[in-house]
């Protein structure tokens, strides 16, 4: 029997319509009271979640068998939920086959392998009323066998509590602000954030809407070196999951301490990304003194009788405010644009696509850099990491040097909710290409200078800086 672990979940929440409390902590900070809410009245957002089951196991069940039995078929259908959403929405099934030799549906077989190998029936180690978070708990570690399978390709990979807050935050905090208007974007993941059956799982009580920036709180994020006095400066970041302000307190009097040096080494090894607003504004729009653009497609399905597909992507563009176009049919698309590169068989996964136009404005009081700008990377640079990398290279705005990164980085994501146990499940719906159309997940970063063999990537960097 392979033994679950038990979670502090809360077990049952009042099954009622309440509204936004929002309350102010001692040391100042905005809160949002989210406990048992249904629906933030105040925000005037009303979510057609469905009917969720508040009784708890004991209540639904005779025995302690029949609760396990209840379980494990409620694990099963939450598993064929998920491949269901996969195949409705994920257009880079190609890419992820030929990279990794596995597919999606293979990796989802084996979780449900796993659950139908699960005895749920041995009692004594756990109550009846606590079998639902633990098994819940026991889900959401299987469906690491995804991401693990499929080399995080797609970002598909349960969300984890710390990121559930974090966009959450963010949601309310875009929701609340009286200078934006409110997109469909974020009333979508409002919606999913607030579904009954996610606040079960996570059991957040309260949102920190205060907070500066996002993301994690660590100081030890950057790193900064003067490697030669005068001449070569170093930073290296470990992720992009930071709240912007502590990074910024290291990056920008460092930034200034160097700003007449003749080379800056930005080194993104390892970083598995995170926000990539980051980097634009901590990083590209503090270093330069005019705008970069650079343009880029954005290959998608449309599931009809859903809102995934030409509609979200018509919002998220208007969003971003990096206007190119409207959403145009691939084959109307490929007539005036071949992509040689572009996969054939790919063409079938995927029915629209959207040009990106990705503006980056210099910032005021900023730090503009005049010496030469390299960035590094390798296989575990992923994500938000891979777009400052191609960003960088496209733009003008470092030289890259490394190697083949991961190639995760999809742009637009959905975010399904397995209805039994509440997990939130992150999905890429884009099939992202440079311009050639080589698939960026495939094939990863165009690099400037590709590292061999076992050669640090540091120290290649440097030989090229003596040269």
């Amino acid at each position: 029997m392979k033994k679950f672990m038990k979670i502090g979940i809360i077990a049952l929440l009042a099954p009622i319509i309440v509204a936004c409390n929002t309350s102010v902590e001692d040391d100042g900070a905005e809160t949002v009271d989210i406990n048992s809410v249904y629906e933030f009245g105040t925000l005037g957002i009303v979510c057609n979640h469905p009917e969720f089951d508040w009784q708890v196991r004991s209540e639904r069940a005779n025995s302690f068998e029949e609760a396990a039995n209840q379980v494990q078929a409620e694990l099963l259908e939450d598993l064929d939920y998920l491949e269901a959403m996969i195949e409705d929405k994920l257009a880079i099934s190609g890419p992820i086959n030929r990279r990794t030799g596995n597919n999606a549906r293979e990796a989802v077989d084996g979780v449900r392998d796993m659950i139908l190998e699960t005895d749920f029936t041995v009692e004594g180690f756990i109550d009846i009323d606590d079998l639902d978070e633990a098994a819940a708990e026991f889900m959401h570690g299987l469906l690491y066998f995804i991401p693990w399978q499929l080399e995080g390709l797609g970002h598909m990979a349960p969300m984890e509590e710390e990121s559930y807050v974090d966009h959450f935050a963010r949601v309310i905090r875009h929701i609340m602000d009286e200078d934006e208007e409110t997109s469909d974007l974020a009333i979508y993941a409002y919606c999913q954030y607030t579904h009954p059956a996610v606040m079960a799982f996570f059991g957040i009580d309260s949102i920190d809407l205060a907070k500066e920036g996002h993301g994690r709180d660590d100081e030890n994020n950057i790193t900064t070196e003067i490697l030669v006095p005068g001449e070569v400066a170093y930073i290296a970041i470990a992720n992009f999951m930071n709240n912007n302000e502590l990074d910024r307190d290291v990056l920008f009097p460092f930034y200034g301490e160097i700003q007449d040096f003749d080379h800056l080494i930005i080194d993104l090894r390892g970083n598995l990304g995170g926000y990539f607003v980051n980097f634009t504004e901590n990083v590209m729009g503090a270093l330069i003194d005019e705008p970069l653009a650079i343009s880029y497609h954005e290959f998608f399905r449309d599931v009809p009788g859903t809102w995934v597909g030409v509609d979200m992507y018509i919002d998220a563009h208007y969003l971003s405010s990096n206007f190119g176009g409207e959403p145009e049919p691939v084959n109307e698309f490929f007539e005036r644009h071949p992509m040689p590169f572009f996969n054939e068989d790919d063409k079938e996964d995927v029915d629209y696509v959207i040009h990106w136009d990705y503006y980056v404005q210099p910032m005021e009081d900023g730090f503009p850099f005049d010496g030469k700008i390299w960035l590094l990377v390798d296989e575990m640079s992923a994500s938000a990491s891979e777009l400052a990398a191609i960003f960088s290279t496209s733009s003008g705005f470092a030289t890259v040097v490394g190697r083949p990164t991961m190639g995760v980085m999809g742009a637009i994501t959905v975010t399904p909710i397995l209805p039994n146990t509440g997990i939130i499940f992150r999905i890429d719906v884009g099939y992202l290409t440079d311009p050639y159309g080589r698939s960026l997940e495939e094939f990863g970063v165009s690099l400037d200078h590709q590292v061999q063999g076992d050669m640090d990537i540091l120290d290649y960097t440097l030989d090229l800086i003596n040269e």
